[in-house]
């Protein structure tokens, strides 16, 4: 799966098995496995609707790195299950913290992203003007 993936050269390829109560998925960047990767996931759920090997009123299961994950039809729009893992309280670089230009009223992390929270949404609509004037 890592040379296949190296070979497509995508940001990520999936990889999808049939197993008794679904699916397995993996997703491979080309320099390795990755945990967890929504667009190639919603992609998977589409071509197994789509070309038919799954009827459009299934729901989709798969098992992945990140646990149970699940996609369903709704109205012709796919609705994915992802998993809530709560944050914690962690300190951000503070490289990064200048880097985007704000200060942070909390920081927390799971295994997957952070959780940076500011003081208003004025600060989140400006950001992206002031990380480029950083660069």
């Amino acid at each position: 799966m890592q040379n296949i993936a190296r070979e497509m050269n995508l940001s990520e390829t999936a990889f999808l098995v049939k197993n008794d109560d679904g699916y397995d998925l993996r997703w491979f960047t080309p320099d390795g496995e990755i945990d967890l990767c929504g667009h190639a996931t919603l992609a998977s759920a589409h071509i197994l609707w789509e070309k038919g090997h799954l009827g459009k009123d299934r729901e989709v299961k798969f098992s992945t790195k990140s646990g149970l994950l699940t996609a369903k039809m709704n109205n012709g729009w796919i609705e994915l299950n992802f998993p809530a893992l709560p944050e914690e309280k962690t300190e951000l670089a503070a490289e990064l913290l200048e880097a985007l230009g704000i200060e942070a009223s909390y920081v927390g992390k799971n295994i997957f992203d952070y959780l940076v929270e500011v003081e208003s949404e004025e600060t989140v609509k400006t950001m992206n003007s002031r990380i480029l004037r950083n660069f």
